[in-house]
C-alpha cells in the first residue's frame, strides 16, 4: 500500500474555511493529533532535579580561585549536555 499524503493534509482553501479550532485536527498527520491532546510530560520531581542540575553545572566564582589557602582551581563536577546524560 501506498503512502498519500493527501489524505493526511486539508487544502489551503479548506483552511481558510475554517472557523474554529475543533477542525484543526484534520490539518495535521495523524501521529501528531495524540501529541496535542497530552500534557506536559514532566513531573514536578523531574523539574526540581533538572533544575537543581543546571544550578550545579557552573564553572568556580572567580574570587574563590584567587583565594591563597584552596587548591581548587575548577569544577571537577561539570557536565556537558552532550557527553553526560543525567539519567532522570
Amino acid at each position: 500500500m501506498e503512502f498519500d499524503c493527501r489524505s493526511y493534509y486539508m487544502t489551503a482553501k479548506e483552511i481558510g474555511k475554517v472557523s474554529d479550532l475543533g477542525h484543526v485536527k484534520e490539518v495535521l498527520p495523524l501521529e501528531l493529533e495524540s501529541l496535542i491532546q497530552m500534557p506536559s510530560q514532566k513531573s514536578f520531581i523531574t523539574k526540581v532535579k533538572l533544575g537543581k542540575a543546571k544550578k550545579q553545572n557552573r564553572p568556580l566564582p572567580h574570587w574563590f580561585r584567587l583565594k591563597s589557602d584552596t587548591k581548587i582551581r575548577w569544577n571537577a563536577k561539570r557536565r556537558n549536555w552532550r557527553h553526560t546524560k543525567l539519567n532522570i
